[in-house]
Order: structure tokens, then sequence, then C-alpha cells
């Protein structure tokens, strides 16, 4: 199985071409992603880029997808060390960081088996 992790402008684009996801992969995004899209969207709505009903069908297409959110208490303790040896201020940037990494570890095993 291939592990994707994505963030809040993967799930737009995934929305606007209506991506259809096979079970042969996996989406996983850091728990941040639901209040990130609607963030995302209502600022797009906002600004002009897109109609409120096309904001809501992106909305209602994330909703619908099957996504691992990573925020377990183990990735949370991974993720406050990575940020203290990198010396990061902000719990966001070490759950994104976090994500990454358990990407990558889920990728080379993939690969290995």
């Amino acid at each position: 199985m291939t592990r994707y992790v994505i963030g809040p402008d993967v799930a737009i684009r995934l929305a606007h071409d209506q991506a259809v996801i096979g079970d042969e992969h996996q989406i996983l995004a850091p728990t941040l992603l639901r209040s990130q899209l609607l963030s995302s969207l209502y600022q797009a709505v906002d600004r002009g880029d897109m109609t409120r009903k096309d904001a809501e069908r992106r909305l209602n297409y994330v909703r619908g997808l099957r996504i691992r959110l990573l925020g377990d208490r183990v990735l949370q303790d991974v993720a406050w060390k990575v940020a203290d040896q990198l010396g990061w201020p902000d719990r966001p940037r070490k759950d994104i960081h976090d994500d990454c990494r358990q990407r990558a570890a889920g990728v080379a095993r993939s690969s290995a088996g």
C-alpha cells in the first residue's frame, strides 16, 4: 500500500479534480487538515476565487475521503522531539514534519516488503 501525506492545498486539488483514490493508496494528514481546509476554502470564497457552492462541494468531497488523521500520542511525542531538535517554535510545524517522517518510514517498509 502506498501512503501519501497531504495538506489542505493537495486536498483542495484532489477535490477540484474529483480524483478517485484507489484502495491500494492510503491518505494520511495532520489532524489540523480539517480546520486548515475550512480556512483555505473560506479565504478563497472571500477573495472571490471560487463560489461558496464550489467551496462546499470541495469540502464535501474531502469529507468523503478515507483519510487517516495523524495526531495520536506516539506521533505527538515524536513531533515534540523533532521540534526540539530543530528549534521550531510552534506545534503545527512539528506535526507536519512528523507526518512526513511517518510517510517516509511507511514507504520504506512498503518497498522492503
